[in-house]
């Protein structure tokens, strides 16, 4: 089956709370992009052209041969990604893609979602996150990306709340950093970008963001 062209990618927010460990800004492009092509396809095997899969991200000047390296990267990534669910009688194990393979003369790309998986992106009615792939692709860093996903899933409210550990996990920030760190080089730089971040309908979607840190109700000391 081609892949349908669209520029919006629509998912269950509950890939939000899964760590993409190791992703680069790249790669978080090109996952969604993909994932963009592959929803409400159910476990179709998908084909997208790498010219498309390029200008989804914004990229019309990469190579095929360095977009096909990255994917490549990616789908070791993703193999090494695990994703862990569970409910109230068993523990499910999967990755994330059940294919992802592309041509030797690097113009096109198959990929096929794990059925465990599928739900995430197929016909999603409610608690999902809507993700517009151009905008996102034009963040500058990895951490800005998620940021901007956790806080498109809560639009409606406003407000995002994290205990700060969960919160290291879901960026992927190296534990070795310390908060003082995290806050200098980190969150204080991607609040300034995603506040100053303009749509393609002109609009400013994170306008007066900000934060602040609370002690955890009934966690001691524990920062939300």
């Amino acid at each position: 089956i081609m892949a349908k062209n669209t520029n919006v990618v629509k998912y269950d927010n509950k890939l939000n709370l899964i760590a993409l460990k190791s992703f680069t800004k790249a790669d978080n492009s090109i996952f969604f992009a993909i994932l963009s092509k592959l929803q409400n396809q159910d476990t179709k095997e998908v084909i997208i052209e790498c010219s498309e899969l390029k200008n989804l991200i914004d990229s019309p000047n990469l190579s095929n041969k360095n977009l096909v390296n990255i994917v490549n990267e990616l789908s070791n990534k993703i193999i090494r990604c695990i994703v862990r669910y569970e409910t109230d009688n068993e523990v499910e194990l999967f990755t994330l893609f059940q294919r992802l393979s592309f041509t030797k003369n690097n113009t096109r790309l198959k990929a096929q979602i794990s059925e465990p998986f599928a739900y995430l992106i197929n016909k999603v009615k409610y608690g999902f996150t809507m993700l517009e792939i151009y905008e996102f692709s034009r963040l500058r860093s990895k951490y800005s990306q998620v940021l901007y996903r956790l806080l498109k899933q809560f639009r409606t409210t406003g407000v995002l709340s994290l205990e700060w550990s969960k919160f290291i996990e879901i960026m992927d920030i190296p534990l070795k950093l310390t908060m003082k760190d995290i806050e200098k080089n980190i969150l204080k730089p991607i609040i300034k970008e995603l506040s100053n971040l303009v749509s393609k309908n002109n609009t400013l979607p994170f306008k007066n963001l900000s934060y602040e840190k609370t002690k955890t109700p009934g966690l001691g000391n524990k920062i939300t």
